[in-house]
């Protein structure tokens, strides 16, 4: 059982950390602030679109089409968790 079904996410960081773990399908302990989407995770286009989903409807915040090209984003965790902690 990963840590994210055990203790419940307290911060946007701990619930996107959640939402990453469980669409790459990789225990949550292994993904860090510097972990990369694309070179780390495997991430594509698609599995960044399912993130950008779940993000939306669980944490309210809104990606605009500009946010969805900016590949500075969607580079690591800790770059994703400021932009949806700034918004």
């Amino acid at each position: 059982m990963s840590r994210s079904e055990t203790t419940p996410p307290s911060s946007a960081r701990d619930l996107i950390v959640a939402i990453l773990a469980d669409v790459a399908m990789v225990d949550s302990s292994t993904i860090s602030d510097t972990t990369k989407l694309v070179d780390d995770l495997g991430f594509d286009s698609l599995d960044l679109l399912e993130v950008v989903e779940r993000i939306e409807k669980v944490l309210r915040v809104r990606f605009s089409d500009r946010d969805m090209t900016r590949a500075s984003v969607f580079e690591s965790v800790q770059a994703l968790a400021g932009f949806v902690e700034a918004a």
